[in-house]
This record gives structure tokens, C-alpha cells and sequence, in this order.
């Protein structure tokens, strides 16, 4: 009898000593010490930055330990993938956007676009684009064709049409057409650049997108033969 007593006595002591001991943890992280003063906001580019602004303010007042945090940050910017909130001790939250990748803007139905890496179109203004989209085109061959782009120099001042299966560059009154894959793009376009364009008074098109093999129609040597 005198054991259960004992045992029972030092259950007791050992659970209001822990009971004091959470008390005193909780007291000290909800104190004013750790509760949010500071908010610092990264990775914003084509977000709606004031109405993140305006969300993150929402943590101030609160406890740097509250778990809610990463809940109070939501939001419907179709430009945000995720937010994540890194905890800065003492009082400072530190709010990462990672948004949706842009890789080109473009024309379509006579409506401007920013394509994203994700396939989806974001709305934009119609300055200075140079790119239109005729047809299907998947996210895949969007970002191929933006690789071929982005590492194209030339590229930049043509008239682009991306269609299903291939894309169309106008530059200087010649058409090219060219494939989705990179590979044969780079070797069928420095073909046509080093050993067959000169051989053309003009050209009509030039098409990039047969492997081992490039067609041409226009002016050859003034002949006004294709």
C-alpha cells in the first residue's frame, strides 16, 4: 500500500512539475518578445505585390511560434505556385513567393498573353510582341521554343507564328521554318547560314525542319529558280 502511495505522490510531482515547465515555455513564446513586428517579402516579380503586401501584414500581433502562419498567407494570385514563411528570431518573418515561371509573351485572337512554364496564360499588355500562336500548342513545345529563342539572338527581331508542329521566323522578307527540337534547329540553321544562303539571291522560305535534309524556295544566283 505504501508503494502505490509513493508512486502515485511522485506522479503527481513529476506531472505538475512538467505542467509548470509547459506553462512557462508557452508564456515565453507568446510574449512580446516573439511576437511579429518585422515582415520582409522576397521573390515577388509578377505577383500582385501590393495584395501580398496587404496578406502578410495580417502576422503582425501574432506569435512568431504560431503554427497558422503558412495558412494565413493564402492566396488566389494565379502568379503564385506556393509561400513559405521562415521564422527570423526574434520577432521577424521572412516571406518567400515562388511564382509560376514566364518564358515568353505573345498574341493570341487579338489578345496578349504571358506563357508560363506550367502552360498556363497569364494577361498582359500588347507592347512590343512579337510572337503569335496559331493553333495548339502544348507546354512542352513552348518551352522548347522558348530554349530556341532565349539562345537565339536573331530571333528577337522576327515575326514569330508558333503552330502545332512548328514555328515560323519572318525576318528581312524571308520566312524560316523551323522544328521544336533544338538539336536539329541549331545544325539545320547553321547549314543554311554558312553554306546554302549564299547561293540565293532571295528566298522566298527556308525550311529547318527535316533531319538531314533543308528545302528552299526563292532566287538561286539570280536564276529565279528555286
Amino acid at each position: 500500500m505504501k508503494k502505490v502511495v509513493k508512486f502515485i505522490f511522485f506522479s503527481l510531482i513529476i506531472f505538475f512539475a512538467g505542467s509548470g515547465v509547459y506553462g512557462l515555455v508557452n508564456k515565453i513564446k507568446y510574449s512580446e518578445l516573439f511576437t511579429v513586428s518585422n515582415i520582409e517579402i522576397k521573390g515577388v516579380i509578377n505577383a500582385d505585390r501590393q495584395e501580398l503586401s496587404d496578406l502578410s501584414k495580417k502576422l503582425i500581433g501574432h506569435s512568431i511560434f504560431d503554427k497558422n502562419i503558412e495558412a494565413m498567407l493564402e492566396t488566389d494570385d494565379p502568379w503564385v505556385q506556393k509561400i513559405t514563411a521562415h521564422r527570423v528570431l526574434p520577432n521577424s518573418i521572412s516571406v518567400v513567393v515562388f511564382e509560376e515561371k514566364a518564358l515568353f509573351n505573345f498574341k493570341e485572337n487579338n489578345k496578349c498573353y504571358i506563357y508560363v512554364a506550367s502552360g498556363k496564360k497569364m494577361r498582359t499588355t500588347c507592347d512590343n510582341i512579337n510572337v503569335t500562336i496559331n493553333g495548339k500548342l502544348d507546354s512542352e513545345k513552348a518551352n522548347k521554343f522558348f530554349k530556341i529563342y532565349t539562345n537565339n539572338e536573331f530571333l528577337k527581331n522576327a515575326e514569330i507564328m508558333l503552330k502545332e508542329y512548328s514555328f515560323v521566323a519572318n525576318l528581312n522578307g524571308e520566312s524560316i521554318i523551323c522544328p521544336y527540337n533544338e538539336e536539329l534547329f541549331n545544325e539545320n540553321y547553321k547549314i543554311f547560314v554558312t553554306k546554302l544562303k549564299s547561293r540565293y539571291k532571295s528566298i522566298d522560305y527556308v525550311d529547318l525542319t527535316v533531319d538531314e535534309r533543308i528545302f528552299i524556295k526563292g532566287d538561286k544566283n539570280g536564276t529565279d529558280k528555286g
